[in-house]
Protein backbone atom coordinates (compact mmCIF):
# COMPACT_ATOMS: atom_id res chain seq x y z
CA UNK A 1 0.00 0.00 0.00
CA UNK A 2 1.31 3.69 -1.39
CA UNK A 3 1.68 6.49 1.25
CA UNK A 4 -1.56 8.00 -1.30
CA UNK A 5 -3.58 4.81 -0.50
CA UNK A 6 -2.65 5.07 3.46
CA UNK A 7 -3.83 8.84 3.09
CA UNK A 8 -7.08 8.31 1.32
CA UNK A 9 -9.50 5.54 2.98
CA UNK A 10 -12.82 5.68 2.91
CA UNK A 11 -15.12 6.42 5.20
CA UNK A 12 -18.22 4.40 6.11
CA UNK A 13 -20.58 6.68 4.48
CA UNK A 14 -19.20 7.58 1.68
CA UNK A 15 -17.28 5.48 -1.16
CA UNK A 16 -16.62 5.98 -5.00
CA UNK A 17 -17.14 2.96 -7.99
CA UNK A 18 -13.54 3.22 -9.79
CA UNK A 19 -15.32 1.49 -12.41
CA UNK A 20 -17.73 4.57 -13.15
CA UNK A 21 -15.64 7.41 -12.10
CA UNK A 22 -13.85 8.97 -14.95
CA UNK A 23 -12.04 11.32 -12.87
CA UNK A 24 -14.14 14.48 -14.38
CA UNK A 25 -12.93 17.12 -11.05
CA UNK A 26 -16.79 17.49 -10.91
CA UNK A 27 -16.58 16.09 -7.57
CA UNK A 28 -13.58 17.99 -5.92
CA UNK A 29 -15.09 21.36 -7.34
CA UNK A 30 -18.43 20.65 -5.32
CA UNK A 31 -17.12 19.28 -1.87
CA UNK A 32 -17.05 22.14 0.95
CA UNK A 33 -14.66 20.82 2.62
CA UNK A 34 -11.94 19.80 -0.07
CA UNK A 35 -12.46 16.19 1.48
CA UNK A 36 -12.03 14.80 -2.33
CA UNK A 37 -8.77 14.13 -5.11
CA UNK A 38 -8.21 12.86 -8.04
CA UNK A 39 -5.23 10.27 -7.97
CA UNK A 40 -5.08 7.89 -11.02
CA UNK A 41 -8.03 9.27 -12.66
CA UNK A 42 -10.27 8.39 -10.38
CA UNK A 43 -11.56 9.99 -6.62
CA UNK A 44 -10.55 9.22 -3.52
CA UNK A 45 -12.03 10.87 -0.09
CA UNK A 46 -10.19 12.23 2.88
CA UNK A 47 -12.51 10.98 5.80
CA UNK A 48 -11.46 13.33 8.29
CA UNK A 49 -12.89 16.47 5.89
CA UNK A 50 -16.09 14.68 4.65
CA UNK A 51 -18.94 15.81 6.17
CA UNK A 52 -21.57 13.45 4.25
CA UNK A 53 -23.58 16.32 2.72
CA UNK A 54 -24.27 14.70 -1.00
CA UNK A 55 -22.76 17.67 -2.97
CA UNK A 56 -20.47 15.00 -4.98
CA UNK A 57 -23.30 12.93 -5.39
CA UNK A 58 -25.77 15.54 -6.82
CA UNK A 59 -22.94 16.47 -9.45
CA UNK A 60 -21.52 13.39 -10.30
CA UNK A 61 -22.66 12.46 -14.16
CA UNK A 62 -21.41 9.31 -14.16
CA UNK A 63 -22.89 7.99 -10.88
CA UNK A 64 -19.74 6.59 -9.52
CA UNK A 65 -20.52 7.78 -5.35
CA UNK A 66 -21.99 4.57 -3.50
CA UNK A 67 -23.60 4.99 0.02
CA UNK A 68 -23.15 2.37 2.71
CA UNK A 69 -26.55 2.05 3.81
CA UNK A 70 -28.03 -1.22 5.40
CA UNK A 71 -29.02 -4.26 3.80
CA UNK A 72 -32.95 -4.63 4.23
CA UNK A 73 -32.27 -8.31 5.47
CA UNK A 74 -30.91 -7.04 8.14
CA UNK A 75 -34.56 -7.16 9.98
CA UNK A 76 -34.58 -10.70 9.97
CA UNK A 77 -31.32 -10.18 12.97
CA UNK A 78 -33.93 -8.73 15.54
CA UNK A 79 -37.01 -10.20 16.91
CA UNK A 80 -38.54 -6.66 17.32
CA UNK A 81 -36.78 -4.51 14.48
CA UNK A 82 -38.09 -0.42 14.78
CA UNK A 83 -38.74 2.41 11.90
CA UNK A 84 -37.59 5.31 12.65
CA UNK A 85 -39.25 7.89 10.05
CA UNK A 86 -38.12 11.12 9.06
CA UNK A 87 -40.54 13.65 8.02
CA UNK A 88 -39.49 13.67 4.75
CA UNK A 89 -40.56 10.46 3.85
CA UNK A 90 -44.52 11.84 4.42
CA UNK A 91 -43.72 13.71 1.13
CA UNK A 92 -42.44 11.54 -1.04
CA UNK A 93 -46.07 9.88 -2.01
CA UNK A 94 -48.78 10.71 -4.30
CA UNK A 95 -52.68 11.23 -3.49
CA UNK A 96 -51.26 10.29 0.40
CA UNK A 97 -53.46 11.91 2.46
CA UNK A 98 -53.42 10.17 5.88
CA UNK A 99 -49.89 9.38 7.78
CA UNK A 100 -51.10 6.39 9.54
CA UNK A 101 -51.36 4.34 5.99
CA UNK A 102 -47.75 4.77 5.57
CA UNK A 103 -47.02 4.01 9.26
CA UNK A 104 -49.35 0.66 8.76
CA UNK A 105 -47.21 -0.42 5.70
CA UNK A 106 -44.33 -0.17 7.32
CA UNK A 107 -45.20 -2.77 9.91
CA UNK A 108 -46.69 -4.76 7.31
CA UNK A 109 -43.46 -5.15 5.42
CA UNK A 110 -41.88 -6.38 8.25
CA UNK A 111 -41.21 -4.08 10.97
CA UNK A 112 -42.63 -4.62 15.12
CA UNK A 113 -43.37 -1.20 15.52
CA UNK A 114 -43.35 2.33 13.75
CA UNK A 115 -41.75 5.85 15.34
CA UNK A 116 -42.20 9.08 13.76
CA UNK A 117 -38.97 11.02 13.99
CA UNK A 118 -41.36 14.46 13.79
CA UNK A 119 -42.10 13.61 17.94
CA UNK A 120 -38.48 14.05 18.12
CA UNK A 121 -38.37 17.11 16.22
CA UNK A 122 -41.14 18.50 18.20
CA UNK A 123 -39.44 17.65 21.99
CA UNK A 124 -36.18 19.30 20.21
CA UNK A 125 -37.84 22.67 19.79
CA UNK A 126 -39.30 22.96 22.79
CA UNK A 127 -36.20 22.46 24.42
CA UNK A 128 -34.11 25.10 22.14
CA UNK A 129 -37.37 27.72 23.18
CA UNK A 130 -36.22 26.54 26.80
CA UNK A 131 -32.82 27.06 25.87
CA UNK A 132 -33.66 30.79 24.38
CA UNK A 133 -35.75 31.79 27.21
CA UNK A 134 -32.50 31.15 29.58
CA UNK A 135 -30.10 33.02 27.49
CA UNK A 136 -32.15 35.61 25.30
CA UNK A 137 -28.90 37.07 23.82
CA UNK A 138 -27.50 33.98 22.93
CA UNK A 139 -27.76 32.93 19.50
CA UNK A 140 -28.22 28.90 19.04
CA UNK A 141 -27.78 27.03 15.61
CA UNK A 142 -30.04 24.07 15.37
CA UNK A 143 -28.44 20.59 15.09
CA UNK A 144 -30.83 18.77 13.12
CA UNK A 145 -28.77 18.57 9.64
CA UNK A 146 -25.76 16.51 10.74
CA UNK A 147 -24.01 17.87 7.54
CA UNK A 148 -24.20 21.41 9.07
CA UNK A 149 -23.14 20.66 12.08
CA UNK A 150 -20.35 18.78 10.61
CA UNK A 151 -19.36 21.52 8.10
CA UNK A 152 -19.17 24.13 11.42
CA UNK A 153 -16.53 21.45 13.24
CA UNK A 154 -14.40 21.89 10.42
CA UNK A 155 -14.63 25.12 9.02
CA UNK A 156 -16.61 27.11 11.58
CA UNK A 157 -14.74 25.59 14.95
CA UNK A 158 -15.50 29.48 16.65
CA UNK A 159 -19.57 28.91 15.95
CA UNK A 160 -19.40 24.94 17.30
CA UNK A 161 -20.20 26.62 20.76
CA UNK A 162 -23.48 28.31 19.06
CA UNK A 163 -24.70 24.90 18.34
CA UNK A 164 -27.71 23.78 20.26
CA UNK A 165 -26.21 21.72 23.25
CA UNK A 166 -28.84 18.99 22.56
CA UNK A 167 -28.64 14.92 21.03
CA UNK A 168 -30.76 14.97 17.86
CA UNK A 169 -34.32 14.59 17.27
CA UNK A 170 -33.15 10.90 15.15
CA UNK A 171 -31.66 10.00 19.26
CA UNK A 172 -34.63 10.96 20.93
CA UNK A 173 -37.05 9.36 18.87
CA UNK A 174 -34.37 5.85 19.10
CA UNK A 175 -34.47 6.56 22.60
CA UNK A 176 -38.29 6.62 22.84
CA UNK A 177 -38.54 3.99 20.72
CA UNK A 178 -36.47 1.73 22.22
CA UNK A 179 -37.72 2.29 26.13
CA UNK A 180 -41.51 2.04 24.68
CA UNK A 181 -40.70 -1.47 22.83
CA UNK A 182 -38.81 -2.63 25.84
CA UNK A 183 -41.37 -1.60 28.21
CA UNK A 184 -44.29 -3.20 26.56
CA UNK A 185 -43.18 -6.30 24.46
CA UNK A 186 -40.78 -7.43 27.15
CA UNK A 187 -37.81 -7.74 25.05
CA UNK A 188 -34.24 -7.54 25.77
CA UNK A 189 -32.33 -4.68 24.04
CA UNK A 190 -30.41 -7.44 21.93
CA UNK A 191 -34.24 -8.33 20.69
CA UNK A 192 -34.72 -4.82 19.72
CA UNK A 193 -33.18 -3.55 16.05
CA UNK A 194 -34.03 -0.10 15.97
CA UNK A 195 -33.33 1.10 11.89
CA UNK A 196 -33.39 4.98 10.65
CA UNK A 197 -34.89 5.39 7.25
CA UNK A 198 -33.12 7.94 6.06
CA UNK A 199 -33.44 10.55 2.65
CA UNK A 200 -29.28 11.57 3.20
CA UNK A 201 -25.54 9.86 4.10
CA UNK A 202 -25.24 12.18 6.30
CA UNK A 203 -27.20 10.45 9.14
CA UNK A 204 -25.12 7.40 7.91
CA UNK A 205 -21.91 9.11 9.23
CA UNK A 206 -23.68 10.95 12.09
CA UNK A 207 -25.32 7.32 13.52
CA UNK A 208 -23.35 4.53 12.50
CA UNK A 209 -22.00 2.79 15.67
CA UNK A 210 -23.78 5.16 18.01
CA UNK A 211 -25.29 2.84 20.91
CA UNK A 212 -29.12 4.07 19.69
CA UNK A 213 -29.07 2.55 16.30
CA UNK A 214 -28.29 -0.94 14.81
CA UNK A 215 -28.78 0.07 11.08
CA UNK A 216 -29.42 2.85 8.25
CA UNK A 217 -31.90 2.13 5.56
CA UNK A 218 -32.06 4.61 2.37
CA UNK A 219 -35.18 5.42 1.72
CA UNK A 220 -34.88 5.10 -1.93
CA UNK A 221 -33.94 1.33 -1.40
CA UNK A 222 -37.14 0.64 0.27
CA UNK A 223 -39.57 2.76 -1.71
CA UNK A 224 -40.94 0.28 -3.74
CA UNK A 225 -41.80 -1.99 -1.06
CA UNK A 226 -43.92 0.87 0.59
CA UNK A 227 -45.80 2.13 -2.32
CA UNK A 228 -46.76 -1.45 -3.17
CA UNK A 229 -47.46 -2.12 0.26
CA UNK A 230 -49.92 1.54 0.46
CA UNK A 231 -52.22 -0.41 -2.51
CA UNK A 232 -53.32 -3.03 -0.06
CA UNK A 233 -53.79 -0.95 3.07
CA UNK A 234 -58.18 -0.53 3.97
CA UNK A 235 -57.65 -0.09 7.37
CA UNK A 236 -54.49 1.66 8.94
CA UNK A 237 -53.73 1.26 12.54
CA UNK A 238 -53.71 4.65 14.29
CA UNK A 239 -50.01 4.73 14.92
CA UNK A 240 -49.58 8.72 14.19
CA UNK A 241 -48.86 10.57 17.16
CA UNK A 242 -47.06 13.98 15.70
CA UNK A 243 -48.80 16.87 15.27
CA UNK A 244 -48.30 19.92 12.73
CA UNK A 245 -44.56 21.42 13.78
CA UNK A 246 -43.22 17.84 13.98
CA UNK A 247 -44.31 17.20 10.01
CA UNK A 248 -43.52 20.23 8.58
CA UNK A 249 -39.99 19.59 9.87
CA UNK A 250 -39.22 17.95 6.28
CA UNK A 251 -38.78 21.39 4.85
CA UNK A 252 -36.55 24.50 5.25
CA UNK A 253 -37.45 26.57 7.79
CA UNK A 254 -39.86 25.14 9.72
CA UNK A 255 -38.25 25.12 13.30
CA UNK A 256 -36.93 28.86 12.89
CA UNK A 257 -40.86 29.58 12.01
CA UNK A 258 -42.24 27.03 15.44
CA UNK A 259 -39.53 28.11 18.23
CA UNK A 260 -40.68 32.25 18.14
CA UNK A 261 -38.25 33.83 20.17
CA UNK A 262 -36.38 36.74 18.96
CA UNK A 263 -35.15 37.13 15.58
CA UNK A 264 -34.59 33.61 13.49
CA UNK A 265 -32.71 32.69 10.02
CA UNK A 266 -32.97 29.87 7.89
CA UNK A 267 -32.04 28.91 4.43
CA UNK A 268 -30.92 25.49 2.76
CA UNK A 269 -28.75 24.49 -0.28
CA UNK A 270 -25.08 24.36 0.26
CA UNK A 271 -23.97 28.05 -1.08
CA UNK A 272 -26.40 29.71 1.07
CA UNK A 273 -25.48 28.00 4.38
CA UNK A 274 -21.75 28.76 3.66
CA UNK A 275 -23.01 32.58 3.24
CA UNK A 276 -24.94 32.69 6.30
CA UNK A 277 -22.21 30.82 8.43
CA UNK A 278 -19.89 33.24 6.88
CA UNK A 279 -21.80 36.24 7.62
CA UNK A 280 -22.43 35.13 10.88
CA UNK A 281 -19.01 34.48 12.07
CA UNK A 282 -17.91 38.20 11.06
CA UNK A 283 -20.72 39.48 13.00
CA UNK A 284 -22.98 40.93 10.29
CA UNK A 285 -25.61 38.45 11.96
CA UNK A 286 -25.59 39.79 15.24
CA UNK A 287 -28.90 40.18 16.21
CA UNK A 288 -29.75 36.75 14.93
CA UNK A 289 -31.11 34.48 17.55
CA UNK A 290 -31.74 30.90 15.98
CA UNK A 291 -30.32 29.65 12.87
CA UNK A 292 -32.13 26.91 11.17
CA UNK A 293 -29.66 25.27 8.54
CA UNK A 294 -30.20 22.58 6.17
CA UNK A 295 -27.23 21.66 3.37
CA UNK A 296 -30.24 20.52 0.94
CA UNK A 297 -31.97 22.31 -1.18
CA UNK A 298 -35.51 22.93 -0.09
CA UNK A 299 -34.54 21.34 3.33
CA UNK A 300 -34.79 17.59 3.94
CA UNK A 301 -37.32 16.94 1.22
CA UNK A 302 -34.44 17.99 -0.61
CA UNK A 303 -31.92 14.83 0.53
CA UNK A 304 -30.05 12.94 -2.65
CA UNK A 305 -32.28 9.80 -1.45
CA UNK A 306 -35.76 10.99 -1.47
CA UNK A 307 -37.39 10.12 -4.35
CA UNK A 308 -39.79 13.05 -5.56
CA UNK A 309 -39.12 16.90 -6.44
CA UNK A 310 -38.32 18.06 -3.51
CA UNK A 311 -40.71 21.45 -3.87
CA UNK A 312 -43.64 19.02 -4.78
CA UNK A 313 -42.44 16.87 -1.83
CA UNK A 314 -43.27 20.22 0.43
CA UNK A 315 -46.35 20.76 -1.33
CA UNK A 316 -47.70 17.31 0.07
CA UNK A 317 -46.41 18.14 3.68
CA UNK A 318 -48.29 21.05 4.00
CA UNK A 319 -51.89 19.51 2.97
CA UNK A 320 -50.91 16.78 5.20
CA UNK A 321 -50.24 19.45 7.56
CA UNK A 322 -53.24 20.63 7.38
CA UNK A 323 -55.63 17.76 8.51
CA UNK A 324 -52.83 17.01 11.62
CA UNK A 325 -53.62 18.41 15.04
CA UNK A 326 -51.82 21.77 15.79
CA UNK A 327 -50.36 19.97 19.52
CA UNK A 328 -47.38 18.96 19.74
CA UNK A 329 -45.48 16.25 22.05
CA UNK A 330 -43.94 19.38 24.09
CA UNK A 331 -44.05 17.08 27.84
CA UNK A 332 -42.88 13.72 26.60
CA UNK A 333 -39.14 12.96 28.10
CA UNK A 334 -38.21 16.50 28.84
CA UNK A 335 -35.32 15.39 31.59
CA UNK A 336 -31.92 16.00 31.46
CA UNK A 337 -30.66 13.21 30.18
CA UNK A 338 -31.36 14.96 26.34
CA UNK A 339 -28.75 16.76 26.74
CA UNK A 340 -25.32 16.78 25.39
CA UNK A 341 -21.88 18.74 25.10
CA UNK A 342 -21.68 21.39 22.56
CA UNK A 343 -20.20 20.00 19.02
CA UNK A 344 -16.26 20.75 19.55
CA UNK A 345 -14.32 22.15 16.24
CA UNK A 346 -11.83 20.51 14.10
CA UNK A 347 -8.63 21.45 12.38
CA UNK A 348 -8.99 20.23 8.14
CA UNK A 349 -5.20 21.06 8.07
CA UNK A 350 -3.94 19.12 11.26
CA UNK A 351 -0.14 20.41 11.06
CA UNK A 352 2.59 18.51 13.51
CA UNK A 353 1.86 18.21 17.15
CA UNK A 354 5.36 20.18 18.16
CA UNK A 355 4.38 23.94 18.29
CA UNK A 356 8.25 24.85 15.91
CA UNK A 357 7.48 22.52 13.59
CA UNK A 358 3.74 23.23 13.27
CA UNK A 359 4.65 26.64 12.46
CA UNK A 360 7.65 25.52 10.25
CA UNK A 361 5.02 23.08 8.31
CA UNK A 362 2.43 26.36 8.01
CA UNK A 363 5.41 28.50 6.30
CA UNK A 364 6.22 25.65 4.29
CA UNK A 365 2.71 25.65 2.97
CA UNK A 366 2.73 29.50 1.94
CA UNK A 367 6.14 29.33 0.41
CA UNK A 368 4.46 26.32 -1.81
CA UNK A 369 1.53 28.55 -2.60
CA UNK A 370 3.55 31.29 -3.41
CA UNK A 371 4.94 29.29 -6.35
CA UNK A 372 1.94 27.87 -7.85
CA UNK A 373 -0.04 29.50 -10.37
CA UNK A 374 -3.20 30.03 -8.57
CA UNK A 375 -5.75 28.90 -11.73
CA UNK A 376 -7.46 26.69 -8.71
CA UNK A 377 -7.96 24.56 -11.98
CA UNK A 378 -8.07 21.05 -10.47
CA UNK A 379 -5.78 19.42 -12.92
CA UNK A 380 -3.61 18.31 -10.33
CA UNK A 381 -6.27 16.40 -8.31
CA UNK A 382 -6.96 19.00 -5.80
CA UNK A 383 -9.54 21.32 -5.64
CA UNK A 384 -7.97 24.22 -4.91
CA UNK A 385 -3.63 25.47 -5.30
CA UNK A 386 -4.19 26.18 -1.49
CA UNK A 387 -5.28 22.25 -0.93
CA UNK A 388 -2.14 21.16 -3.13
CA UNK A 389 -0.05 22.96 -0.87
CA UNK A 390 -0.81 21.65 2.35
CA UNK A 391 -1.51 17.89 0.94
CA UNK A 392 2.37 18.63 -0.40
CA UNK A 393 3.67 19.45 3.00
CA UNK A 394 1.33 16.87 4.49
CA UNK A 395 2.78 14.19 2.77
CA UNK A 396 0.22 13.45 -0.09
CA UNK A 397 2.59 14.22 -3.86
CA UNK A 398 0.32 15.38 -6.21
CA UNK A 399 1.21 16.47 -9.61
CA UNK A 400 1.03 20.00 -10.97
CA UNK A 401 0.76 20.36 -14.71
CA UNK A 402 2.31 24.20 -14.31
CA UNK A 403 5.25 23.54 -12.14
CA UNK A 404 8.13 21.41 -12.58
CA UNK A 405 9.61 18.97 -9.28
CA UNK A 406 12.83 20.73 -9.43
CA UNK A 407 11.18 23.94 -8.69
CA UNK A 408 9.32 22.16 -5.63
CA UNK A 409 12.55 20.84 -3.84
CA UNK A 410 12.94 22.83 -0.63
CA UNK A 411 9.72 22.59 0.37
Amino acid sequence: MGKNEKILNNLSAVAFDNNKCNGCLRCIKACPTEAIRIIENKAALIPERCISCGECARVCLQRARVETFDDFSRLSEYKAPVALICPSIYGQFRNFDDVNILLTVFKNIGFYDVFEVAVGCEILIEQNRKLKEKAPDTAIISNHCPAVVKLIQLKYANLAENVTPLISAEEITAKIALKTVMDSGGFCREDVGIFLISPCSANVAAFRGNTYFDGIFSFSDIYARLLNGMKGVETPESLSIAGQFGIGRGYEGAEARTIGVGNTVFCSGMENVIRVLNDFECGHLDDAGFLDLSCCSGGCVGGAFNIENPYMARSRISRLKRSTPRDYNKNIFMEDEYFLKSAEGQNIFVPAADRKRALMQMMQVKSLYNKLPKYDCGRCGAPSCMAYAEDYIGGLKLKCPYINDKDLKGD
